[in-house]
């Protein structure tokens, strides 16, 4: 018989595998090696000195675009179509006459670009309340505009060089597809299964067990009374998730009467992460 003890299970000592709900899928977490000595180079980003105005950005106000439009004199929200959209809503379909490894079908949609604010050098977080509130009012507004139409609304921000962003201006992107991407997709199908399973939504019974100081994620932030904000159990670095306390029952409902405590939430998160990882956090 081996008189060795067998050293108790630490999280933060022992690797192992974490299972992801929403991905139905396994993650490595290797801990014990934030202990590594690094002395890797650290790329620090370049001071901003962003203009307030620049004529030359097509996404100021009064600017020409690159298909020759000029944009109004605008002082809060402005959308428009994307110039150079990703998906069409006439795009011809590629029919169904294909080798069963080799196949393609239909995929159509509309891209729009929104602003935010007339300034260039301002960001989300640093807008004030009723600023901010307009945009959120918006983004309510086209989900339940296209999602009328189109499957799948998908609001995202791209910002700075290094993420490819070309115009430093506060912007988002909007997608609209008539089809569900992979990723939401298999989300989807997870919480289902879940449901159907146990009776109870997914995320619901992870955030009430997250507020019952269960140890399965690290808060961010203190939980504002109805959201929690928390690197979740399986995340991966830099992926911050939100949850809200209370189920709603639409888009509507997000989007009108939760606006305000959206911001309350994220307004302090995105200034905090934009400190601890020396660059602006992006949404998604």
């Amino acid at each position: 018989m081996d008189s060795v003890s067998k050293p108790m299970f630490d999280p933060k000592e022992h690797q192992h595998l974490r299972y992801n709900p929403l991905r139905d899928s396994w993650v490595l977490v290797s801990a014990h090696r934030m202990k590594r000595p690094w002395k890797g180079q650290v790329e620090k980003p370049p001071e901003d000195n962003i203009p307030r105005h620049d004529p030359n950005n097509p996404l100021c106000p009064g600017s020409v675009r690159a298909n020759g439009e000029v944009n109004p004199e605008y002082d809060s929200t402005f959308m428009f179509d994307n110039d150079f959209p990703a998906l069409q809503p006439d795009a011809p379909d590629p029919g169904s006459d294909h080798h069963p490894l080799f196949q393609s079908k239909a995929a159509r949609g509309v891209c729009k670009v929104m602003c935010f604010h007339p300034w260039s050098d301002i960001t989300l977080p640093l807008m004030q309340p009723a600023e901010i509130r307009k945009v959120i009012d918006k983004w309510a507004d086209l989900i339940v505009e296209l999602g009328a139409e189109y499957t799948w609304v998908q609001i995202f921000e791209n910002k700075g060089a290094m993420m490819g962003c070309s115009n430093p201006h506060p912007h988002c992107q909007v997608w609209a597809s008539n089809f569900l991407p992979n990723e939401p997709a298999l989300a989807e199908r997870c919480q289902r299964d879940f449901l159907q399973k146990h009776g109870e939504p997914l995320l619901v019974q992870y955030a009430r067990m997250e507020a019952q100081a269960q140890p399965f994620s690290f808060d961010l932030t203190s939980s504002h009374d109805r959201n929690s904000v928390n690197f979740g159990y399986t995340a991966y670095y830099t992926r911050i998730k939100t949850l809200d306390r209370q189920l709603i029952s639409g888009r509507l409902e997000f989007g009108y009467i939760f606006v305000f405590s959206f911001w309350q939430t994220h307004k302090p998160l995105r200034r905090r992460g934009t400190l601890l990882g020396e660059a602006s956090f992006h949404l998604d």
